[in-house]
């Protein structure tokens, strides 16, 4: 999966993605976010902003690296 962002709430996370999708519709458009909650101890509570649902890595970091050609952080990680 690719993570997009990270957000302090849910409901920022989804923000986020609403406002990802809209920015970068035609790789964006037809997919949905998987939010992951995350505990980082001392650091607190975060939602990662997620695409999932690539057959393999490789294509996975071929989508984080249009992203990142548009000026859009990412990062390839496992799915849980």
């Amino acid at each position: 999966m690719v993570q997009l962002s990270a957000s302090r709430s849910r409901a920022l996370a989804r923000g986020v993605y609403a406002r990802l999708q809209a920015e970068h519709d035609d790789l964006l458009g037809r997919r949905d976010p998987f939010i992951l909650r995350v505990d980082l101890g001392d650091r607190g509570i975060f939602y990662r902003v997620n695409v999932a649902g690539f057959a393999t890595k490789a294509a996975a970091d071929s989508f984080c690296s249009d992203l990142k050609k548009r000026g859009q952080d990412c990062l390839v990680r496992r799915q849980p």
